[in-house]
């Protein structure tokens, strides 16, 4: 007999990642020059549907708009979580991996590994890792393109966030 998985369980996995969040990240990439950004991103449980909605937003340190992405985290029945979003770009990426907590601190990590990457044929592949540390949402960005001497998944961003009360 096959396992049966909590789809509501690794729903509630995911509830520390709910909210409306801002901060401050960084970017780097061999082939462009570092960079500074702000960003929002959303995250919210849609009513009805067994998954939650996404939003990120991102402006660079002199004000320019530099990115949009919306997606959805949806529980799969293997018990992993995928995110799938779409770009301002035009590119789309859905991953998969799963959540882990520490129970003694309360930190809370989301580990994701892409398994199809759209519209972008410099992707090879991407990782991205959300966590809540000490109450705070931090996530970095790894990604490997053809456009590097040797391809390998390398940091691109990372950001830290706090909670938005308003």
């Amino acid at each position: 007999m096959d396992d049966v998985v909590d789809l509501a369980a690794v729903m509630r996995a995911l509830e520390p990642f709910v909210g409306r969040w801002r901060g401050r990240g960084a970017g780097r990439f061999p082939t462009i020059g570092p960079f500074e950004y702000s960003e929002e991103l959303s995250i919210e449980m849609e009513d009805f549907y067994p998954h939650l909605r996404y939003e990120q937003k991102t402006v660079l340190q002199h004000g320019t708009p530099s990115h949009v992405e919306v997606g959805f985290f949806r529980p799969m029945e293997d018990g992993t979580i995928e995110l799938n979003n779409a770009q301002d770009n035009g590119g789309v990426e859905v991953l998969r991996g799963r959540v882990t907590s520490s129970p003694s601190s309360g930190d809370v990590s989301l580990e994701l590994n892409s398994t199809a990457l759209c519209n972008d044929p410099r992707l090879i592949e991407t990782r991205r890792r959300f966590s809540i540390v000490d109450g705070r949402l931090e996530y970095e960005v790894q990604m490997s393109t053809t456009t590097t001497f040797a391809p390998q998944l390398l940091r691109h961003l990372g950001a830290r966030m706090e909670r938005r009360t308003e």
